[in-house]
């Protein structure tokens, strides 16, 4: 059947019937349109928000007229956007369900960006989580923020930001005297694959574990370069990792942080679980303290790899493990520099199950360096590394390492250390802790002497007529 006739021009006239179904759905197309997108946009874009000059009030895709407040834009926003966040402080409990891009630091008069010139907070007020990442924020990133003054309590996790089973990245961000009464006084992290790069995590506090960092259920996290530092807990005083959790640490000092229980341990760092993984790589673990044992690190399970690390200044309470508190773990350091832990004490490491391997690393002016409970000295496997009171191995010695100026906490050596070329290149890494690299008898500890500027004179000749 044609759906078309004719005039008496010859020119096709369409039926009514097809005329009808058109301005129907023309009808239909304008009630769904307009009510889907009354606020919101339908394609990426970038929102604004002043706290100072916005209202809360349309899109917030104009930066004449930015919105007031984070979480309203959040609620104009549609998935990859990123929302400009001018400086200022927001009294905000923000709550992320997509993948968003919220971006701190920036000022409201032509919308540059300096983190650092522009402080951007969100203060939680004490009344929850500062910031939650939820279901469906897979790929949001927060960057350029102070998040400062979450308190959760009744059994709450993450009194600054709380992650469960997503994999956002956190960037050039403070998480700053946050609290929890159970654990994760600065970071609450439950599965997921999130990355933290550019952290300051300081002065955080949990009744419970992890004053900074609490990770667990099978999470997979990224550390790099952060600092941890002045967290107080329970026990894990700094970062806590477990059940079956992946984490590695690169370039980031742990330090400052304690517990402050009876039985606390793990003042840096506590690890449980037996397949949990701790790899920490070109880092300080620094002026920990625990009230019981494992200043720097306690484990109970898993396995734990420190490469390139520098370890003083920690300590026990007790006098018992000031560095490590070993238990059913593999342990291994290589080219680690641990000393000046609390040398008057009763031990540095105490190992009860599990094994220590030490390879090209140095332990110098702590207390006893190495023991076990029960005796095993099958448990320790010790190479190419200078151990003061010595230590059965290849390729050990026990030798004044000659630091470069201990006492001001400058561990490189000077010229001609014994523990110079003194290591083996055999799973060596390819540069010590500052990225000078490694010669092919590598040095022993965390620094690779870079030896000596030699500058040759120079002499111009005028060529000229």
């Amino acid at each position: 059947m044609n759906i078309f006739g004719h005039n008496g021009r010859g020119q096709a006239v369409g039926s009514t019937v097809p005329r009808i179904g058109l301005v129907f759905t023309i009808l239909l197309l304008l009630i769904g349109g307009f009510g889907a997108t009354s606020l919101t946009h339908a394609a990426p874009g970038i929102l604004y928000v002043d706290g100072a000059s916005g209202a809360d009030s349309g899109n917030c895709q104009s930066a004449l007229t930015p919105c007031e407040t984070i979480g309203y834009a959040i609620t104009q926003a549609v998935a990859t956007d990123m929302i400009y966040v001018a400086q200022g402080t927001y009294a905000e409990n923000l709550v992320i369900t997509s993948q968003l891009s919220l971006m701190g630091g920036y000022e409201a008069a032509g919308w540059t960006r300096d983190v650092t010139l522009n402080m951007t907070t969100v203060d939680g007020g004490q009344s929850g989580t500062v910031v939650d990442f939820q279901a469906g924020s897979n790929g949001a990133v927060l960057d350029g923020f102070t998040i400062t003054n979450g308190s959760v309590t009744t059994g709450g996790m993450g009194g600054g930001i709380t992650i469960n089973d997503v994999s956002p990245t956190v960037i050039n961000t403070q998480v700053l005297g946050n609290q929890t009464t159970n654990d994760g006084g600065g970071i609450y992290v439950s599965g997921g694959a999130p990355t933290f790069e550019d952290l300051l995590v300081d002065s955080n506090t949990s009744s419970g574990c992890c004053g900074g960092v609490h990770i667990g259920n099978n999470a997979t996290v990224n550390i790099s370069d952060s600092t941890i530092s002045n967290n107080n807990a329970g026990y894990g005083g700094g970062v806590g990792v477990f059940s079956d959790s992946t984490v590695t640490i690169t370039n980031s000092t742990i330090s400052g942080n304690d517990t402050d229980v009876e039985f606390g341990q793990g003042g840096g760092m506590h690890v449980s679980g037996s397949g949990t993984v701790v790899n920490l790589v070109d880092s300080i673990l620094a002026d920990n303290l625990t009230r019981d044992h494992g200043g720097a690190i306690s484990s109970d399970g898993g396995t734990v790899n420190l490469t390139n690390a520098l370890i003083y200044g920690n300590q026990s309470s007790t006098g018992n493990a000031n560095v490590f508190a070993v238990n059913l773990t593999d342990f291994t350091l290589m080219n680690a520099t641990i000393a000046d832990n609390n040398p008057t004490a009763a031990q540095a490491v105490i190992l009860w199950s599990g094994s220590l391997t030490m390879t090209n690393s140095i332990m110098y002016n702590n207390a006893f360096s190495l023991g076990s409970d029960p005796p095993c000295p099958t448990c320790f496997t010790v190479t190419y590394s200078n151990i003061q009171g010595g230590f059965t191995g290849t390729g050990n010695i026990d030798a004044d390492p000659m630091f470069v100026d201990a006492a001001n906490q400058d561990y490189h050596l000077q010229a001609f250390s014994p523990s110079w070329n003194t290591g083996t290149a055999s799973g060596a890494p390819s540069a010590d802790i500052e990225g000078t690299p490694r010669d092919a008898l590598p040095d022993m500890g965390a620094y690779e002497w870079a030896g000596y500027l030699n500058f040759l004179p120079i002499v111009l000749k005028d060529f000229s007529p």
